[in-house]
């Protein structure tokens, strides 16, 4: 028989700002690591990521699962659709859940 998995929650939004990290987008795909200054257990991530696409910003949203525990970093990387060539590229971290 399988075991039951525990149930995802929204990380509350007072501890949305513990969750930081650096990462960036090469070759159609976005990378990075992130801190988990939480109490929680991470199991998903969701990442904003702005660029110019024919000149006009378009913002995409990507949902990854992760696994990263309290006061620990992690590293992600997903395929992204890239932008225009030689544009910057923006990302805001939208909304993380954990396992209970």
């Amino acid at each position: 028989t399988e075991e039951p998995q525990p149930a995802e929650a929204n990380v509350p939004y007072s501890a949305m700002s513990q969750i930081t990290g650096r990462g960036g987008g090469s070759f159609g795909s976005f990378s990075g690591t992130l801190y988990n200054g939480t109490s929680y257990h991470l199991s998903e991530i969701t990442i904003g990521v702005t660029t110019t696409s024919a000149g006009n910003p378009v913002t995409r949203t990507y949902v990854e699962d992760i696994s990263i525990a309290p006061q620990t970093s992690g590293s992600f990387r997903f395929p992204i659709v890239e932008g225009d060539p030689g544009t910057e590229t923006n990302w805001t971290i939208d909304a993380a859940k954990y396992r209970e």
